[in-house]
């Protein structure tokens, strides 16, 4: 993805073949910011306060026992795609259902704030 210029662009990819999911954001006052599944993108920005609000960040697990990390990382696996759609959604101010992204029925969406 290459940020356009005066546009504001999301790109959430699932990539259920080859992993990590990942969610790229580019705005128009910078660079296109990058975050896995469970991460914000660490910018501060509305997105990553969005994506903390929907629970699609990962507790900190900074200090755990590798194990212990690895099965609250499990824990949290499944409720991420959910949590990306809705933050993202919510944050764009349009429903994206993720079960028509995964068909690939999900028109493109230009909105203009």
């Amino acid at each position: 993805m290459s940020a356009l210029a005066g546009v504001e662009t999301i790109c959430v990819s699932v990539n259920a073949d080859i992993p990590p999911s990942r969610l790229l954001h580019a705005t128009p006052e910078g660079p296109i910011a990058r975050a896995e599944f469970g991460e914000d993108t660490g910018c501060g920005s509305e997105l990553d306060a969005a994506l903390q609000e929907a629970g699609a960040v990962f507790p900190s697990t900074s200090g755990m026992a590798w194990e212990e990390a690895g099965l609250l990382r499990e824990k949290y696996l499944s409720k991420l795609p959910p949590a990306v759609f809705s933050a993202v959604g919510r944050y764009c101010g349009m429903s994206i259902d993720q079960a028509d992204v995964e068909a690939g029925e999900l028109p493109g969406a230009i909105l203009f704030r």
